[in-house]
């Protein structure tokens, strides 16, 4: 009779917990910039932006609609300059370590054997370690931009 009260006390909970992540499934999070190009000209009166306005009803329509979740655009500017890379402190990364980011170009091969010999890169930027974790981090740009998935990080010596 206890087993039979454990399997039903079990059934009932995975169903309960099956409801409620149905219902409290994560929004997709959208974020909306400014229209640019939005000025409309008038001849008595200057130029008025209304880039900014556009914007500001679409977002408004989005938060009313409750699909999504909508980024405000304060923090977007945090969100977009930050950068994740996909090595941490199991690979000897630190806080406020600076790592050189480079951007692979071509291969240089052994005519003969095919075998890579080199792998030139480009320098892209420096960025600052801010947070990590065992196999991640998150840097911010010090110098460079257009920093992009695929560049390599390497530790500066």
């Amino acid at each position: 009779m206890r087993v039979q009260r454990a399997v039903v006390s079990l059934l009932l909970f995975c169903c309960l917990e099956g409801s409620s992540s149905t219902a409290g499934e994560a929004k997709k999070r959208v974020a909306l910039l400014d229209f640019d190009f939005g000025t409309v000209q008038r001849w008595w009166s200057g130029n008025w932006d209304i880039g900014k306005g556009v914007a500001d009803l679409v977002v408004t329509g989005l938060v009313k609609d409750g699909t999504y979740s909508v980024i405000e655009r304060k923090k977007l500017d945090t969100i977009l300059q930050a950068i994740v890379i996909n090595v941490g402190k199991g690979a000897g990364v630190t806080l406020g370590m600076r790592l050189a980011v480079e951007r692979p170009g071509r291969e240089i091969k052994d005519p003969a054997t095919g075998k890579v010999l080199r792998k030139i890169t480009a320098p892209v930027g420096e960025i600052e370690v801010t947070e990590v974790d065992e196999v991640s981090a998150v840097a911010k740009g010090v110098s460079g931009q257009g920093f992009k998935v695929g560049d390599i990080v390497k530790s500066k010596d």
